[in-house]
């Protein structure tokens, strides 16, 4: 019973030759029109009579192999169909079917997935955090702070939250809104250089250059190699009139971008 999934994803057994418990699998394969092969109903009580668990991990591997071909909610309801099913299995499914989907870059099927965790599990922050980055990487900013917010009310102390909920609010041109949940961001995650670079150029933006010095300046201090940072910190020293600080940074520019051509 345990190398069912495997069968079907690797073999095809010759006609006569597949046992009652497998049988099921294998026409699944051959025939998805079908949502409940024959002989599917035998499939418990043939895992039960082997000691085996109808949920174990291949299972959940052959659910990411069903998403091929199926719905979601298909997916699942065929497993819900044929197995009894508990809470923390569905969700298992769910979450492997959301990686999976991820994983081949069919990000609709793995908001569904996600989707259908926060209907079971309302309150798990980081289901609305997967939802959230997914909503964030489709371009779906609006519904994205939406997730993000959910998250930030079950866990307040998580960056990861703020700081993608600054980026999504940036990009609503919300820069005020942005600046307080960045700022948050690098008060729980100080090492985070991208939230320190984001916040130099809102404050840049209002005009307060030395802020906005200090906040690129503790970018470059983390992340002394990225190019971008070191060059908007020169640009910055250079619009307050610290040219010799400029140059400094225009130098570091030129010797990384060297080194970058020397690895080509």
């Amino acid at each position: 019973m345990k190398g069912e999934a495997t069968m079907i994803a690797t073999k095809q057994e010759p006609a006569g030759e597949a046992g009652p418990a497998e049988r099921p699998r294998a026409r699944l394969a051959s025939t998805p029109e079908r949502s409940e092969p024959e002989g599917a109903a035998d499939a418990p009580a043939a895992a039960a009579a082997e000691g085996v668990s109808p949920v174990g991990g291949e299972y959940f591997g052959h659910s990411a192999m069903l998403l091929l071909g199926r719905l979601v909610s298909e997916t699942v309801g065929f497993y819900n169909r044929r197995f009894a099913l508990e809470k923390k299995d569905v969700i298992r499914i769910y979450s492997n079917i959301a990686r999976a989907a991820r994983h081949k870059g069919h990000k609709e099927k793995a908001i569904s997935a996600f989707q259908e965790i926060i209907k079971l599990t309302p309150r798990d922050p980081d289901a609305h955090l997967n939802l959230g980055r997914l909503f964030q990487e489709q371009g779906q900013h609006e519904r994205a702070i939406n997730s993000l917010r959910v998250v930030i009310k079950l866990r307040p102390a998580g960056a990861e939250a703020h700081y993608r909920l600054g980026l999504c609010l940036l990009h609503e041109k919300r820069p005020d809104e942005a600046l307080e949940s960045l700022e948050k961001a690098v008060e729980l995650d100080p090492k985070n250089a991208r939230a320190h670079q984001r916040i130099g150029s809102i404050l840049d933006q209002k005009g307060r250059d030395d802020d906005a010095i200090a906040a690129l300046k503790r970018a470059v201090e983390l992340e002394p190699d990225q190019v971008r940072f070191q060059q908007q910190l020169g640009f910055l020293y250079e619009g307050a009139g610290r040219h010799d600080e400029a140059v400094v940074c225009f130098k570091k520019v030129l010797e990384l971008e060297n080194l970058a051509d020397e690895d080509l």
